[in-house]
């Protein structure tokens, strides 16, 4: 993974604590953040089929979340973070997410 912010790791995050959404590799500051319905869905990556870029997988740079638990995928541990979101139209749904994309308000 590349990680602008050499100081972040996913060993940081707390269960239970609120975070907000932000992708450190994202250049463009209205890009969104991809969540995904399991940890380590390859899904996260494929972003070619427009109907899936509506509803709850895309949500704004500092969307509030709490963080639900954390996943291993692909070797890495603690990758993956299912996080509920915490306002909007998308409030109370559960989703995963890279968990470098789940950071300090």
């Amino acid at each position: 993974m590349c990680i602008r912010d050499r100081s972040y790791t996913p060993s940081n995050l707390v269960v239970g604590q609120k975070y907000v959404l932000r992708s450190p590799n994202a250049a463009d500051p209205s890009a969104k953040v991809r969540l995904v319905g399991a940890p380590g869905a390859l899904e996260a990556y494929d972003d070619t089929e427009k109907a899936d870029r509506e509803g709850c997988k895309h949500q704004p740079q500092g969307t509030p979340v709490t963080l639900k638990k954390l996943a291993s995928a692909f070797e890495q541990p603690n990758s993956f973070a299912q996080v509920t979101i915490e306002s909007g139209e998308c409030k109370g749904q559960s989703l995963w997410t890279l968990s470098i994309n789940v950071q300090q308000n």
